[in-house]
């Protein structure tokens, strides 16, 4: 592929840097000046002619930004633009959204470590900086990419210069990283798609399709999948469309596709050498157009490669961040993220849902005398055994430790009760050297009025009243 070159913002550079090197595609980094800092007298930043000609120019920047002003009008179609509503967005949104809320001034790497010269731009001496500061903040929080050694004394000096607080939030570059793997399958996608050599019919069909996959927020490989075949059928009209997931046979024995009695077609769907797939497709409605069919699946198999490519990676992050590593279920960011989601469904809906917490009681005492390798063991077996007993729709999660939750949606607090019964039964089945393992629990049903940080105090209290009652017991906040 060609070399595509990305026009940042200097503030970003190091970590654009790091993200490129572990790319196979040829990636040039250029930066602009932070037009958030500079002085309107040295705001005369031009943007050559040259890269303005480039075949494979990416330009990221705030909605907001000079920048963009900076591009003349005749260039913009052939710029490939991605505007952020906030330059931290390309870190997530989440987190960013959360300490904006909450009145919290954000820097990153790039930023802090020019704060003295980015200060004086402003036209700030320590006096004005510590009176501006403090009327618009309450804290400073470090978006840590990573990217620069010693950040945090730095971050320190920075602190003390405006006598404000800091917190640090360790956010790597996994969410930038993928951001950046679907820019680049976007660019490869359309690059495909110019170089199809079919009539003009087939190239409004493969932009439909395209369309059709990249306008759905898709993150499942499944999802990917059924919009693909629900595309083709409504293209190409066949009575015959089929997929089939590699599973280690490949079906066309090296070739990448076969036509069987010139009725249908098997295409062989992979990407940089890994086979995904197979997809058959044959009995079109229109059958005077089959050799015209089989061309354009022919050549558009490769974009389904890179668009399931591309998902996987997207399951891969998503999964390690809403899992726990150890045992599989999911973990206590997942949760805290669950339990707001499920208070705005229930007060939207006017239902309810209940929440389980529990603990194994002595598990320090185990670790000790087992040692911790085995201590693990015991937490797997918990999180399986218990996970069996618990329905699709429920939710399961580590909170740390020995500590387990669980969301019960569309459950009242008998049912919720019930349930621990039986989790604590099928806990103190489980055979530790011939011991009994026990544990204690804490239920609360959703009141229908509670934050998602009330409703766990009473979970929590729940449980710390079976513990103090002396432990294998369950407690039910009423």
């Amino acid at each position: 592929m060609e070399k595509i070159t990305f026009l940042i913002c200097e503030n970003f550079r190091k970590e654009f840097e790091t993200v490129s090197k572990k790319l196979d595609e040829k990636i040039e980094i250029i930066t602009f000046p932070s037009f958030c800092t500079l002085k309107k007298e040295n705001r005369n930043y031009k943007i050559k002619k040259k890269l303005l000609e480039s075949k494979n120019l990416v330009i990221f920047c705030c909605k907001f930004c000079d920048i963009l002003k900076k591009i003349p009008e005749k260039y913009l179609n052939q710029i490939k633009l991605y505007k952020f509503e906030n330059c931290f967005y390309m870190f997530g949104k989440t987190n960013i959204d959360k300490y904006l809320s909450e009145g919290a001034y954000l820097v990153t790497p790039g930023w802090l470590v020019r704060w003295k010269e980015n200060l004086s731009s402003y036209g700030f001496d320590k006096e004005i900086a510590q009176s501006f500061f403090k009327e618009t903040t309450n804290k400073i929080v470090l978006l840590n990419t990573k990217v620069e050694k010693n950040i945090e004394a730095i971050l320190k000096d920075f602190s003390n210069f405006l006598e404000l607080p800091y917190t640090i939030e360790d956010i790597g570059l996994d969410y930038f990283e993928l951001l950046i793997n679907k820019i680049l399958a976007e660019i490869k996608a359309a690059k495909k798609i110019k170089e199809l050599t079919m009539e003009k019919s087939n190239y409004m069909a493969a932009f439909d399709i395209l369309s059709g996959i990249s306008s759905s927020k898709i993150e499942k490989e499944d999802e990917l999948i059924s919009v693909i075949v629900d595309q083709i059928k409504i293209l190409l009209s066949p009575e015959i469309i089929e997929y089939f997931p590699f599973e280690g046979n490949d079906i066309l024995k090296g070739d990448e596709y076969k036509i069987n009695n010139n009725i249908e077609i098997i295409v062989k769907i992979k990407y940089n050498d890994e086979i995904y797939g197979f997809l058959k497709v044959g009995k079109f409605l229109f059958y005077q157009y089959f050799d015209s069919y089989v061309n354009f699946l022919v050549t558009i198999k490769d974009v389904f490669g890179l668009a399931i490519s591309n998902v996987r990676k997207i399951e891969k992050i998503l999964n390690m961040a809403i899992t726990d590593a150890l045992t599989g279920i999911y973990n206590k960011n997942y949760f805290e993220l669950k339990l707001s989601e499920e208070i705005n469904r229930c007060k939207r809906e006017g239902k309810t849902f209940s929440l389980i917490m529990f603990d194994l009681d002595n598990f320090k005492g185990i670790n000790d005398k087992y040692g911790h390798h085995f201590g693990d063991e015991v937490l797997i077996k918990v999180a399986e055994k218990v996970q069996k007993r618990l329905r699709k729709t429920d939710f399961f999660f580590r909170w740390g430790g020995d500590e387990f939750l669980i969301i019960l949606p569309n459950t009242n607090l008998e049912n919720a009760e019930k349930l621990s019964k039986e989790l604590k039964k099928i806990i103190n089945e489980i055979k530790i050297k011939n011991e009994k393992l026990k544990a204690s629990f804490g239920v609360v049903s959703y009141n229908g009025k509670d934050d998602p940080e009330a409703t766990f105090k009473k979970v929590d209290e729940a449980l710390y009243k079976a513990k103090q009652s002396g432990k294998d017991r369950i407690c039910v906040y009423k």
